[in-house]
């Protein structure tokens, strides 16, 4: 979801975070994504995913100019429509939304799919001293593999300006 590019991140709203004008504004009332622009809920669910991807980059890179032996990596579990994603949506349209993207088009993953997917990323040998990569994987395939992240994803400079912004609005907020 995080890259336009990709099935998923091309339909309906883009992901992007522009120059983080909503992150340098201290997200002021009334509310602003990311990017500053008006409240979408279909961007800054995406928005969310690729600050995710951008953050676990940036955290990898981190911890190798420190070299550290821990390791950061990414991964998509892939469209899981169960999982209470679409709680608040219709009982049917999420029947028949499950029904069609994981039967009829093949696009979306089971739990067991996603949850295998999260046990490879914990527990694989094959990814000890892997860091700073991004996984997917198709439904209904065991491979799940590494795969270049969007090209705003792999934006240093802004990944950099991202950690800085939200450690500075960490260290501002009272809990």
């Amino acid at each position: 979801m995080h890259n336009p590019d990709e099935a998923g991140g091309n339909v309906g709203s883009k992901a992007t975070l522009g120059d983080l004008d909503g992150f340098k504004g201290g997200f002021k009332n009334p509310f602003s994504m990311v990017d500053g622009g008006s409240f979408d809920p279909d961007k800054a669910y995406k928005d969310s995913k690729l600050c995710n991807v951008m953050t676990c980059l940036e955290l990898a890179r981190r911890l190798k100019a420190q070299r550290s032996l821990v390791t950061a990596n990414v991964m998509n579990p892939g469209l899981i429509p169960t999982t209470g994603l679409f709680r608040e949506f219709n009982p049917l349209f999420v029947a028949v939304f499950t029904f069609l993207t994981r039967y009829v088009f093949k696009v979306a993953a089971s739990e067991e799919e996603g949850g295998a997917r999260l046990a490879f990323m914990i527990s694989s040998p094959d990814l000890n001293a892997v860091s700073g990569t991004y996984y997917s994987g198709r439904p209904g395939q065991q491979e799940y593999v590494p795969i270049e992240p969007s090209n705003e994803a792999k934006d240093q400079k802004k990944a950099t300006l991202l950690w800085t912004l939200t450690e500075s609005l960490i260290r501002n907020e009272r809990v």
